[in-house]
This record gives C-alpha cells, sequence and structure tokens, in this order.
C-alpha cells in the first residue's frame, strides 16, 4: 500500500532540517501544507518542487472544513496514484497538527499506509530563546483554545507558566487579551516571542494590556511565566488550604472534623442565599468563597482520611451533569424545562436503581433541612406514586380542616402534645398548598416575615408620630394601629 510521508520543516530556516526530511523533500512528489515558511525560500534553491494547499485557505473561512479537506485530497491521491506522496508540515508533524491527527485516525481505521519522520518543534526553540526549563512545568495551548466562548474556552492555572502559539493577528491578540484578563491582571508581566529560531529573533517583555497593541504575525508565541502569588484558580486555593492543613500549618484548622464543620456548612449557604435574596453581588462573591472553603476543607479532609479527594469530588458532579444532559451532551431532545426535570428525575432514578418503597425514600430526605423543605420533599415523594391533588384547591381544603382540629385540641389545654401533634399537621398542609400552587414554601414564609417586620415599623412609626409609647398600649390598641399600617401599607 503506497504511503503518506509525513515531514516537519522544523520552526525556522533549513538549519532545523532533518537530513533525512531533506533527501524525502528532494525525491517528492512533495505537497505542503503552506508555503508561508521560513525554510521554503531555502528548499527551491536547493531544487524541491512542490505543491501547496495555500489557495484552499482562501475558499474555505472554517478551518476545521478546511483541513478534513487536505487530509480528503492526500489520501484521494495517493489511492489514485498508488505512489508515495510527501507531505511536509511547519515544525513537528505531531504537535499542533491538526491535518496529521486527522490522518492519523483514518490510518487507524486501515484507510491509507502512513508513516510520520521526527522534525524539531517550534517550542524547542521558543523554549531555548526564553532558556527556559520545561520540566520546571509549561502548559502548551494555541490562542484559538484560549479565546473559545466562555462555555469551551480552556481554563488556565496561573500557577503553571503558559506558552500560547498562533498569536498571529491583531484582532487575535485583542480577543486573547480578553480571554486571559479571566485570570490575570491587566498588569501582568508577558513574553512575546518573534521569529524564534531565526535571524531576527526578538523577545519582548510588556503588559498583557499592552498585547493588542505589538505588531505579531505567524511567528508569534506568548509566554507567562508561572504565578504563585496568582489566586485565580481552584489549584491555587488548594494548596493554601493543604498548607493550613500541614503538620506545621495552623493549630484550628489541624484540628477540625467533618462534625466541627457541619454548622460552618449550613450557615454559609443560608449566608450565600440571603445575598442572592438581596442581590448584593459583592457580598454574594464574598460568601460563595466561604461556601467554597467548606467544599475544599470537606474534600481535603476526605483525602487525609483515605475516603475521596477534590478530584473525586469533581469527577464526580462532571459525570453526573453529563449523564443527566443527554439533551446537550448526548442525543436525548427536551423542548422546555418540564422535560428536563421529567428526564432528569428518570436517570436519577436509573442511577440509584433503588428497590426502596416510597416509604424509605421519604425515609431518606436529610435531617438537616429545614421542617418546610422536608415536607416538600415528602409531598413530591408520594406524588410519584399519584398520592397528590393536581389542584391547590383540595389541598386548602385540608388545611381549613387542621385548623378546626387546632381548635378542638386547643380545647384541652391538659394534652399539649395533642396540640402540637395538630399544629404540625396544620403547617404540613399549608406547605402542601402552597407547592401545588406552585410557590415554595421557605420563600412565601420568608417574604411573609418580612411583610409582618415592615407592618411592625410602620406601627411604631405611626404610634410615634402620634406621641404614644406603643409598648405601653393594650392589645386592642396596638391592633389598631396594625390595622391602620396593613391599610397605609396596600397603598
Amino acid at each position: 500500500m503506497a504511503k503518506i510521508k509525513v515531514v516537519g520543516l522544523g520552526p525556522g530556516d533549513m538549519g532545523s532540517l532533518t537530513l533525512e526530511t531533506l533527501e524525502l523533500l528532494k525525491k517528492g512528489p512533495t505537497v505542503l501544507r503552506t508555503e508561508i515558511h521560513p525554510c521554503v525560500q531555502a528548499l527551491k534553491e536547493q531544487g524541491v518542487e512542490y505543491e501547496s494547499f495555500d489557495s484552499l485557505y482562501q475558499e474555505e473561512e472554517n478551518f476545521d472544513r478546511l483541513y478534513e479537506k487536505i487530509a480528503d485530497l492526500l489520501i484521494e491521491r495517493v489511492r489514485k496514484t498508488d505512489e508515495d506522496l510527501i507531505y511536509a508540515v511547519p515544525g513537528n508533524p505531531m504537535f499542533a497538527e491538526k491535518t496529521v491527527e486527522i490522518l492519523c485516525a483514518r490510518a487507524k481505521k486501515g484507510e491509507i499506509g502512513l508513516r510520520i519522520y521526527p522534525a524539531v518543534s517550534f517550542v524547542d526553540t521558543v523554549l531555548t530563546a526564553l532558556e527556559y526549563d520545561p520540566n520546571e512545568g509549561l502548559h502548551i495551548t494555541d490562542a484559538f483554545k484560549v479565546i473559545r466562548d466562555g462555555i469551551s474556552g480552556e481554563m488556565i492555572d496561573p500557577g503553571c507558566a503558559i506558552l500560547i502559539t498562533q498569536v498571529y493577528s491583531p484582532l487575535i491578540a485583542g480577543d486573547l487579551k480578553i480571554a486571559l484578563s479571566k485570570f490575570y491582571s491587566d498588569e501582568e508581566s508577558v513574553t512575546l516571542v518573534y521569529h524564534a529560531g531565526l535571524r531576527d529573533e526578538e523577545i519582548k517583555e510588556i503588559a498583557l494590556y499592552e498585547l493588542d497593541r505589538q505588531p505579531v504575525d505567524h511567528l508569534t508565541s506568548l509566554f507567562i511565566p508561572a504565578k504563585k502569588e496568582n489566586y485565580r484558580a481552584l489549584s491555587a486555593f488548594d494548596r493554601i488550604m493543604r498548607r493550613l492543613l500541614a503538620p506545621d500549618g495552623c493549630p484550628w484548622d489541624r484540628e477540625q472534623t467533618h462534625e466541627s464543620l457541619r454548622p460552618c456548612m449550613i450557615e454559609e449557604a443560608y449566608e450565600a442565599v440571603d445575598a442572592i435574596e438581596k442581590e448584593d453581588y459583592e457580598n454574594l462573591q464574598e460568601e460563595l468563597g466561604d461556601l467554597l472553603l467548606q467544599i475544599v476543607f470537606h474534600a481535603l479532609l476526605a483525602e487525609k482520611e483515605g475516603y475521596f479527594n477534590l478530584e473525586d469530588v469533581i469527577e464526580g458532579v462532571s459525570e453526573k451533569m453529563i449523564r443527566r444532559h443527554p439533551h446537550v451532551f448526548g442525543d436525548a431532545r427536551a423542548e422546555n424545562a418540564d422535560e428536563v426535570l421529567v428526564s432528569w428525575e428518570e436517570i436519577k432514578k436509573q442511577e440509584k436503581k433503588s428497590s426502596a418503597s416510597v416509604s424509605e425514600e421519604m425515609r431518606k430526605v436529610p435531617g438537616s433541612y429545614t421542617g418546610l423543605m422536608q415536607a416538600e420533599k415528602i409531598q413530591k415523594k408520594a406524588r410519584s406514586e399519584g398520592f397528590d391533588w393536581d389542584d391547590p384547591k383540595p389541598a386548602l381544603e385540608k388545611v381549613i380542616e387542621e385548623v378546626h382540629e387546632v381548635e378542638e385540641a386547643l380545647d384541652d389545654p391538659s394534652r399539649p402534645d395533642q396540640i402540637e401533634e395538630e399544629l404540625g399537621d396544620l403547617l404540613f398542609a399549608a406547605a402542601n398548598a402552597v407547592r401545588l400552587s406552585g410557590a415554595y414554601s421557605e420563600d412565601v414564609l420568608k417574604k411573609a416575615n418580612e411583610k409582618f417586620i415592615r407592618r411592625y415599623e410602620k406601627m411604631e412609626e405611626l404610634s410615634r408620630k402620634d406621641g404614644v409609647d406603643f409598648k405601653s398600649l393594650s392589645l386592642e390598641e396596638q391592633d389598631e394601629y396594625w390595622k391602620r399600617a396593613k391599610k397605609e401599607g396596600s397603598r
């Protein structure tokens, strides 16, 4: 079977070509992915004859389609001529070369014969120019991956040095600056590397905000050294917490357990919710940080105990999100939020594979929930077997029935347990009516609490205007102020 022989032109002039590659290029037939490379002129002088795919770059606006088309044309030619073909790409064929990646995949399927020859990578020359040892840690990527929208853009860890390739135009540089500002300050010192390995090689240190004001071309890369003091990545926070929990860390932190931290978890969650309800986003940022602290703290304690670690937590929830969203990550369809919830619950049941009865599922509702939260969860479990109303009115009638039973219980104050039981039934029935109305009991009650406070404030204000000490009034007199406050509040 004839083969496509892939060679790399290296990152710069002829000095980075291997002798074997040069012999193959001379032997031909040779096709270049692009003529835009520093050593191409010298290849011509060496008598190398070639074709290139440069014209396709004008025809195709989408790079993925372009690379697929190049692979198709190469395979078609080898099959048609039944002779080996030399395919030359910039740099190292196995580094950031999409067409070669496609050819490798199709060779594995048996569609073509393929051989790849080693070559010097541009990374070698860039790191040499920077005098940087990659053993110190290096993340290599390209500008396109970093620039992608907020959903698919590559995450950056400022604690690791990063080399970004293909910063080839002012537009790309501008978009890259915006993408990097999520991870670095505008004043962050970054390094532009021009024409690494060539005679006009240049290294220039600038502030990140200046990136889109610099001249760039297809041989421009951006290097940002590791910033251990940059705390914008989860990994940095993980390091801080590990330091606190180390033998010579913080005595208080080292004494904590899952149980001792339990109140903190609950408090931080409530404080975050409070910030959401108040639309206090500055405070919400801080409260989410406090909540993240609890999550990382518990994960590190679990790691110390040998149960799981933070990576396990992240992996678990990531896999769960993918499994439970087949309409996003798979072939399923969901036209609205209701259909998503139905699918979610169905997948959740399949995951649990539980043979437990509904009553047993009710027992699993967390005891740390508030009473109203527990009531709604229990009622939803009952609904799964049809034991529920479809309309809030019958539930409201049940509330009225429970009110009468409370009245009867109050007639006999010698039985406080009975009174408490009937009051509990009343609250449970009220929560059911709220749920069937489409509201959330906790929110409804909180709003009622806030309304009561506002009216009480109004009563105090009105009594002060009348020169009256509100506390000294009888209940009947205070009730008159309540009616006035209610009336003014409804205006």
